[in-house]
């Protein structure tokens, strides 16, 4: 009677894992193991090419009856419209996100309904935090962002402005002074309420960069400017 040959195959943070084992007396027929890239985030080929590897080490799959595959929780892959990755994958113990996954749990509470809690290890979290930041691309043939050009564009012209607002209130002081017959002392108030703004802003920046995207609050602070 020829015995029947099941596989499993375990894709975990560290390594890929191959084990045929005999469907009748769960005994150990043969065995592979493929090392993962270290780090908190991998591209999905590394994954790919490690399952091969440690298939082939367990001498292929051809005389397998069945297969089961299992994984590591809490890991993400973001693809494109077509399918692609567009950035490595954050594994489960990427905490980039904590941030994000704060501000889920005192929205959402410490415990959602389906017992899921958001903390800064699950997808949730993840997710803000990738609509926050942008993806980036997992490798040098993945598609770029359509509208890089006027990204660049958009930065550039912000950064002038952030700059050109520092320093056109200091050339207009010896004006103001003339113009409203102040004396210096008076008009250094100016300054001082620039930079006291600044200074109070910075914090309140924090909190509202945790509830926008990185793209609103710019423009809406341009916009505000220009008005």
């Amino acid at each position: 009677m020829t015995r029947v040959l099941v596989a499993g195959v375990d894709t975990s943070t560290q390594s890929t894992k191959v084990r045929i084992t005999d469907a009748a007396t769960g005994e150990q027929v043969r065995f592979g193991q493929a090392k993962h890239p270290d780090g908190t985030s991998v591209n999905p080929e590394f994954w790919w090419e490690a399952f091969t590897k440690a298939a082939e080490q367990a001498g292929g799959l051809d005389d397998v009856a069945a297969l089961a595959v299992g994984g590591q929780q809490h890991g993400m892959v973001i693809l494109d419209k077509q399918g692609n990755v567009i950035r490595d994958a954050m594994l489960w113990n990427d905490i980039s996100s904590a941030p994000q996954s704060a501000t889920l749990i005192d929205k959402l509470g410490a415990a959602p309904a389906e017992g899921d809690e958001p903390d800064d290890v699950t997808a949730r979290g993840k997710q803000r935090w990738v609509k926050a930041v942008g993806s980036s691309p997992a490798n040098s043939n993945s598609t770029p962002p359509a509208n890089t050009t006027a990204m660049v564009i958009t930065l550039m012209i912000g950064s002038f402005v952030a700059i050109l607002n520092q320093t056109l209130m200091i050339s207009a002081l010896p004006t103001l002074m003339h113009e409203f017959d102040v004396p210096s002392s008076t008009v250094q108030w100016l300054t001082t309420g620039f930079m006291l703004t600044n200074g109070i802003m910075i914090p309140i920046t924090a909190f509202l960069i945790e509830t926008f995207t990185t793209r609103q609050l710019f423009l809406y602070a341009m916009g505000i400017f220009a008005e």
